[in-house]
């Protein structure tokens, strides 16, 4: 998993311009939660049941229900 992480972290600097460049605890914050997120201390069997629970969890939710009727409606898509 550090290898997926590690060409987002090179590419990133918070020293230089950008949005984030001027606030550094938030920029701190936000990488503290992708760090978080994406779970850099699971294996790779770990990350894959992770990310199928993810999945599990997200069939049947609120929030994907409406987008895939919003897909639906605006682009006949599924």
């Amino acid at each position: 998993m550090q290898a997926l992480w590690a060409p987002w972290a090179a590419q990133t600097s918070f020293t230089g311009a950008g949005a984030l460049a001027s606030q550094p605890r938030r920029a701190a914050a936000q990488v503290h939660a992708l760090r978080k997120r994406f779970q850099l201390h699971l294996s790779e069997a770990q990350c894959v049941e992770v990310v199928l629970g993810m999945i599990a969890d997200s069939l049947d939710a609120w929030r994907t229900r409406q987008y895939d009727y919003y897909q639906r409606v605006l682009n006949g898509i599924l």
